[in-house]
């Protein structure tokens, strides 16, 4: 089963095996059934579940199963909660997101608040919020604590992108990564290592860290291919490539082979750490989905 077809077509063609394909499946089943149960009035329920009838990549649930294998678990049907609680919490974070980025998409689809309004997708994002930490509550509180702290990561990071965009300003390489991080690279790293919390050889953090760098190369990635296709080339937006541009004082071309450098940099790093355990599939996941374009 590939993942993409649970959604937005993944970068390659990677496959995954069938036993955590089946739980993919689970999760989308589980968060794609919520209703007026979940969110107790018929219209917070049609407002928070749009997206959640419409699921994207699905990456980080893939990313928990995928970790969770790597710390050596063997009943992954353990972790469909854990990686439903992920997702909500990455949900939340997509209305919040194009709310603040003016978006009128998502998944080829009317962003929430481009179809409900901005008042209904604030509460929507709060909703999801809420429900991911209550999926998480059965896991124990170090991981509802780690969860919560990604979050906050990830509002610590969207304030300065939108800080820089208000401003008009393109921050430094130095800046943007660590923006970067705290946006998006933090949840993945979550994503990661959370099945290895609890771990008997306490290799939470070293799986943690491998996952950030594995969200920072899927960052560089994406930014690489958003300056590719943006034919105006006019990026409001902090991207790498503009990044390095700027800073290094380099021609677009150039700025793009350093991002692709800069991308596989990050993949080397995680793909060291995931090596470490033998026939691990996160390597081979790092190798085939996160690697960037050739320049």
């Amino acid at each position: 089963m590939r993942v993409k077809e649970y959604g937005e077509k993944m970068y390659n063609e990677f496959r995954l095996p069938e036993g955590i394909s089946a739980q993919i499946r689970k999760v989308a089943e589980l968060i794609g059934s919520m209703g007026k149960d979940e969110f107790i009035t018929s219209e917070l329920a049609e407002t928070s579940s749009y997206l959640l009838r419409h699921p994207g990549k699905m990456m980080r649930p893939a990313l928990v199963f995928l970790g969770a294998e790597f710390a050596g678990e063997r009943r992954l049907d353990r972790y469909v909660g854990l990686a439903a609680s992920i997702e909500l919490l990455h949900t939340s974070s997509l209305i919040h997101d194009d709310m603040i980025d003016k978006d009128m998409e998502r998944r080829g689809m009317e962003s929430v608040h481009a179809r409900y309004g901005m008042e209904a997708a604030v509460l929507a994002g709060d909703a999801l919020i809420s429900k991911a930490i209550e999926k998480a509550v059965p896991y124990g509180s170090e991981v509802v604590s780690r969860i919560s702290s990604s979050a906050m990561s990830m509002c610590a990071g969207e304030m300065l992108d939108y800080n820089f965009q208000k401003k008009r300003q393109t921050p430094s390489l130095a800046e943007y990564l660590g923006m970067a991080e705290l946006k998006s690279s933090v949840l993945i790293g979550t994503s990661v290592g959370i099945a290895a919390l609890h771990s008997a050889d306490g290799i939470f953090e070293q799986v943690y860290n491998a996952g950030v760098m594995l969200g920072t190369a899927f960052q560089v990635r994406d930014d690489i291919l958003d300056f590719r296709n943006d034919s105006r080339r006019n990026h409001a937006r902090p991207n790498a490539v503009v990044s390095i541009a700027k800073e290094r004082g380099n021609g677009t071309e150039d700025a793009i082979a350093e991002a692709v450098r800069l991308n596989n940099k990050y993949v080397s790093g995680a793909i060291e750490v995931f090596e470490k355990r033998h026939g691990s599939m996160l390597c081979k996941y790092a190798k085939d989905v996160a690697v960037g374009p050739k320049p």
